[in-house]
């Protein structure tokens, strides 16, 4: 509740512009036109439901809690690059992971699978899935009832509505 109400004070009430971003918060989509999605979220669902957005090409995780299991079966799949949406968590006493992987089907299959075995702060805390350095959806304090999920606003309408019908979340569209 206080996430949405300060994000939806820097849209309206503060006089921010789009083109300009707040400082300290690196997402993207929430200051250009863009969906929210809301609602509580099952995490083997929203994994599988991933692939309604190919051509995707790198899922991003960040998280303080992550498995040891889950850790281990991310290490297999990471991929080399920079971590694009940059870091995500401000302040933790615990150590930060954050990890870039293909956005393929082993991976999102595989940690559906293993989603089902887990709380969801044991997989990630943080999901960005991106279409080479375009963020494609941006998951900020993932799996919190009131913390929204953004969908890029160059997604169709029919794929967002799909993919928000799978997970049973509400759409809005915002920034327009």
């Amino acid at each position: 509740m206080l996430y949405d109400r300060l994000m939806h004070a820097v849209r309206h009430g503060l006089g921010i512009v789009r083109d300009v971003v707040a400082p300290g918060v690196p997402l993207k989509l929430w200051n250009q036109p863009h969906w929210e999605l809301r609602g509580s979220v099952d995490a083997t669902q929203l994994l599988r439901s991933l692939s309604i957005f190919e051509p995707a090409t790198t899922l991003y995780l960040e998280g303080t809690a992550i498995a040891k299991e889950i850790e281990e079966f991310l290490q297999l799949h990471v991929e080399a690059g920079p971590y694009l949406p940059g870091r995500q968590v401000i302040w933790s006493t615990d150590t930060i992971r954050r990890f870039r992987l293909p956005a393929s089907r082993v991976v999102l299959d595989g940690l559906a699978r293993m989603a089902k075995s887990y709380a969801e702060p044991e997989l990630f805390e943080f999901l960005f899935l991106y279409r080479e350095s375009e963020a494609i959806v941006e998951y900020p304090d993932a799996f919190h009832d009131d913390s929204p999920m953004y969908v890029s606003g160059h997604v169709p309408d029919e794929r967002v509505h799909r993919f928000a019908d799978e997970l049973g979340l509400r759409v809005s569209r915002e920034g327009v």
